[in-house]
């Protein structure tokens, strides 16, 4: 009778373990479910995050490269402004003027396609940069996911 009881008595025990075990498995599994949906949301919009690293590192050259380009080129524009010229005659201020209008159009244009290359390189980098992060730090990222309550 004495050996019966010690036996039930570990079956219990080791019952009870496992029912625990599986607990605080099922409760891990839901908090980092959790975690992640929330990591998402407060991520907020990725655009680049279906490209390879190769396509990204060469997206990102390419775009550094046609900001180089369209930086001389705004360079150029502002290099041709000058000073308005006095001139006597009304035709003559009327062409002054148109050319000091194109000038500047070209200039605007130049100034918003080199902002818009750069917000692009920005989000390209942005990518980049959290992919460094996330793969340096892969382990200790599903540690917290797991556990950050």
């Amino acid at each position: 009778m004495a050996g019966k009881g010690k036996s039930g008595g570990g079956g219990g025990s080791l019952l009870l373990l496992l029912v625990l075990v599986l607990g605080v498995g099922a409760a891990g599994a839901w908090n980092y479910q959790r975690n992640l949906e929330r990591e998402k949301q407060e991520q907020g919009r990725r655009p680049f995050q279906g490209y390879s690293d190769e396509d990204l590192s060469a997206l990102a050259e390419a775009y550094r490269a046609e900001i180089d380009s369209l930086d001389r080129r705004y360079r150029a524009a502002r290099g041709t402004r000058s000073e308005v010229r006095d001139q006597g005659l009304l035709g003559e201020r009327v062409r002054e003027f148109e050319r000091i209008r194109t000038s500047n159009e070209k200039i605007r244009e130049a100034t918003a396609e080199v902002a818009q290359r750069e917000a692009r390189l920005a989000e390209v980098t942005s990518e980049q940069g959290y992919r460094d992060q996330a793969s340096s730090q892969s382990l200790m990222l599903h540690v917290g996911r797991l556990t950050k309550i």
